[in-house]
């Protein structure tokens, strides 16, 4: 049997790593989106990367809990949040690729993984399942943190412009 899937809406994330390989300084971020997915479907994607949403700043690649070698699971570089009133089975899904710069003509890209607070999400797949009760999703059941962390030690150019893109899409089968 065929299953039909219907894709609601996409949220779009760009991460700009402004200071990225530099121990200090200021570049500039964007992780800063809410997005609708209909009447009383909604996904939510916040910026915690800086202290202050709209505000630019930076992430380190270079440094800190990205590296792979670090304990935990990464860097915290915004919430979601899922909240719906629909009775139809809902998938949030994730996709994403590398950072990438060009430095004097050569593109450089960075790998990294994304963690949901719990375990760790390829591009392409479930993102998390979500918890649906008594015919709603509601977001105290349907919210977490997205975190990054690097998947190699190589070195990379200094640059302030590494960018990657995060996107969410919530579906339907």
């Amino acid at each position: 049997m065929n299953k039909i899937k219907k894709i609601f809406t996409i949220i779009y994330i760009s991460i700009f790593a402004g200071a990225a390989l530099f121990s200090t300084g200021v570049g500039t971020s964007s992780l800063e989106l809410t997005g609708s997915v209909g009447p009383r479907l909604l996904l939510d994607v916040t910026q915690t990367l800086g202290a202050t949403p709209g505000v630019y700043t930076s992430i380190p690649l270079d440094d800190g809990d990205i590296l792979m070698d670090e304990s935990g699971i990464g860097v915290n570089v915004g919430d979601w949040s899922v909240s719906s009133n629909t009775d139809v089975d809902l998938l949030l899904r994730v996709s994403y690729d590398t950072f990438q710069t060009t430095v004097e003509g050569d593109l450089y890209s960075i790998p990294y993984i994304i963690n949901n607070g719990t375990s760790w999400v390829d591009s392409g797949d479930e993102f998390v399942d979500l918890v649906r009760v008594n015919g709603s999703y509601r977001e105290s059941e349907n919210s977490g943190s997205i975190y990054l962390k690097r998947v190699d030690n190589d070195t990379y150019p200094p640059s302030v412009d590494y960018v990657t893109s995060i996107t969410f899409s919530l579906e339907s089968e």
